[in-house]
């Protein structure tokens, strides 16, 4: 896929300081994302699909669509997208 740049942009200098190096980690997974890799993963999570419903809403098999999501990182993606939440969700309430 061609190169873009994942940011992350706020006021909140903690929330920065808290993100900054997860963020650019993150960026360098999805830089290398193949376009398969890139539409099965939003798919999934757009959608909130299982792997069996992604690879019937791709028309891909399942074993094709349990690679993309290996190849590209999605539990790692998934968990970088849930700290950011939790972090969000504490500055918010402190």
């Amino acid at each position: 896929m061609k190169r873009s740049t994942l940011g992350f942009f706020c006021s909140n200098a903690e929330l920065l300081a808290r993100i900054e190096l997860a963020t650019e980690f993150v960026a360098a997974i999805v830089d290398k994302w193949t376009v398969v890799e890139a539409q099965t993963y939003y798919v999934q999570l757009v959608k909130g699909l299982d792997q069996q419903s992604t690879a019937q809403a791709l028309n891909k098999s399942g074993v094709t669509v349990n690679k993309a999501l290996q190849r590209a990182q999605n539990r790692l993606i998934d968990r970088y997208l849930d700290d950011t939440e939790n972090w969000i969700k504490d500055l918010i309430n402190a």
